[in-house]
């Protein structure tokens, strides 16, 4: 089906070459026909039809570019005044895909709660505790973040420390709690599992990093509906975790 054709050439794609095709899309106007395109695959009684229903991988890879769709047109805009933007969420993704890395491949379970407890307690001195090879991680997170919030006050006069740093420290108590399932070993169960696969994934902290480092005006309103992970933010993370488990799964 064409859909299928659509994720075949997708993952021929490089992740670059994949945002130059959103950008271009959303340039042409493809983004409005998104929801026209969705509507296609349902059938009278508004449910998706068996023919869309028996190709799953198919769907989320389409939903995986909406949402990359979308996530680019809101917050990672061609546009002269976001430049901070995009070169601060391209450093975070840099950052977390290798902290990401150690917690999945890398890290023992010790090691990882260690790591995880430097976080939490976002101590500098904290780092000693580490193995050589965490410690330059941990820092890079640490300055990371306290160069956005060092950023934030000067340039717009609000304190965002607290709200990074919780984002910071639920992402990687997600993550330590998939590596005890994996050590353990442990089965969660499937809602186990999604509560805290949309934030092991990192679309929370991506969120809230996008949003901050944008160059609209931060309102404290908005930093608290961020952090209380609203429907938004979790059911499209969840999509992409999702998708990005079936690259890995046996089929």
């Amino acid at each position: 089906m064409i859909i299928n054709s659509m994720d075949n050439q997708l993952d021929q794609l490089n992740p670059l070459d994949q945002l130059e095709l959103i950008d271009n899309l959303q340039r042409l106007g493809a983004a409005y026909n998104f929801e026209q395109v969705f509507e296609s695959f349902r059938d009278k009684t508004g449910s998706f039809s068996a023919r869309v229903c028996d190709d799953v991988k198919a769907i989320l890879s389409f939903n995986l570019l909406y949402c990359l769709d979308l996530y680019v047109n809101t917050y990672i805009s061609f546009q002269p005044q976001y430049s901070y933007c995009r070169k601060f969420v391209a450093k975070a993704v840099a950052l977390i895909t290798l902290i990401d890395d150690i917690y999945d491949v890398y890290g023992t379970l010790p090691e990882l709660e260690l790591l995880t407890d430097a976080i939490t307690r976002w101590d500098i001195k904290a780092m000693k505790q580490l193995p050589s090879y965490m410690k330059t991680s941990f820092l890079s997170l640490f300055n990371f973040i306290n160069e956005v919030v060092h950023h934030i006050l000067k340039e717009k006069n609000s304190n965002v420390s607290m709200t990074l740093i919780k984002v910071s420290k639920n992402m990687a108590q997600a993550q330590t709690t998939e590596a005890r399932w994996y050590h353990y070993p442990y089965k969660p169960t499937l809602d186990e599992y999604l509560n805290n696969a949309y934030i092991s994934v990192t679309g929370p902290i991506m969120a809230t990093l996008s949003y901050i480092s944008s160059a609209n005006a931060i309102l404290e309103k908005d930093l608290k509906f961020l952090e209380s992970n609203p429907d938004i933010i979790k059911w499209s993370s969840t999509a992409f975790r999702l998708q990005d488990d079936l690259g890995t799964s046996p089929a």
